[in-house]
């Protein structure tokens, strides 16, 4: 059981019944051993509190969990606003009008005790509550959904692939130069050779070589961050397909093979040719 002495905050968003039932947002907040509860009707921005309630105001004999803290019963309760309502019985939760400053919440479940099971009901009488709290919360709500739609944004602006081509090498080197391009996600400069990951994660990529090879040891390779992937792929004066993974021959003939490649934040491929 997690300590008793502990302060914690929990929000979220609950309905007490199928779509298109009324959402509230809701606070339940634990502090100097003290639990209060904020929620707001979102249709009407109708706004209601219970506070500063110690652990009589809402375990009774008849609800008890054994060795259950108060953080425990302010993750019991946040689990029982958040579940999905269903027909099995196992959760419930209402909310009726007592009168028209008063909204009675019920949190039920059902407890099994050496091989018993009994309702645990939990009863909170809320009355109209603090802007304040409320008002903090839609301005969390409302920074998030900025931030949502911001991402959104940057990932319409990513492609969904790039497409490069390299002609000549860099310099005397082996190194094939690619032409220049740039998104948020990669950089080809051209003049290095190398192709930058400017984020973390899981690139796909494919490579096709077309050259007429001038002695039997010509190969393709690809390093990615000084490492040359194990299998260089060998043609003779056919096009020539790169991929991570060792390719078939059917024939004599390449096989197009898809990779994937983890980079960090700046990782380099860079293809060889020898």
């Amino acid at each position: 059981m997690a300590a008793p002495t502990e302060d914690l905050e929990v929000e979220g968003v609950t309905a007490f019944g199928p779509p298109p039932a009324t959402e509230f947002r809701y606070v339940i907040e634990l502090k100097n051993r003290k639990i209060s509860l904020w929620m707001e009707d979102s249709a009407h921005k109708t706004q209601w509190y219970k506070g500063d309630m110690v652990e009589a105001d809402y375990v009774t004999h008849a609800n008890v969990i054994p060795g259950a803290s108060k953080i425990d019963y302010v993750k019991y309760f946040q689990g029982l606003l958040d579940c999905r309502l269903d027909d099995s019985g196992f959760v419930h939760r209402s909310l009726t009008a007592l009168d028209s400053d008063t909204l009675r919440l019920e949190l039920n479940m059902k407890l099994s005790v050496f091989h018993s099971t009994r309702v645990a009901t939990y009863t909170f009488d809320l009355h109209h509550g603090s802007v304040e709290r409320i008002h903090a919360l839609e301005t969390k709500v409302r920074a998030l959904q900025a931030e949502l739609v911001r991402l959104q944004s940057e990932d319409v602006q990513l492609p969904s692939f790039l497409q490069l081509e390299a002609e000549e090498k860099v310099g005397d080197s082996e190194i094939l130069c690619w032409g220049q391009a740039e998104t948020s996600a990669l950089v080809v400069s051209g003049g290095d050779g190398l192709i930058k990951a400017r984020r973390s994660g899981v690139y796909n990529f494919k490579v096709v070589v077309n050259s007429t090879p001038t002695k039997s040891t010509h190969r393709v390779q690809l390093v990615q961050n000084g490492n040359a992937f194990n299998h260089p792929l060998r043609e003779y004066a056919r096009p020539m397909h790169l991929g991570r993974t060792e390719r078939d021959r059917v024939g004599g003939n390449g096989r197009r093979v898809g990779s994937q490649v983890r980079l960090q934040s700046w990782g380099h491929l860079v293809p060889l040719c020898c």
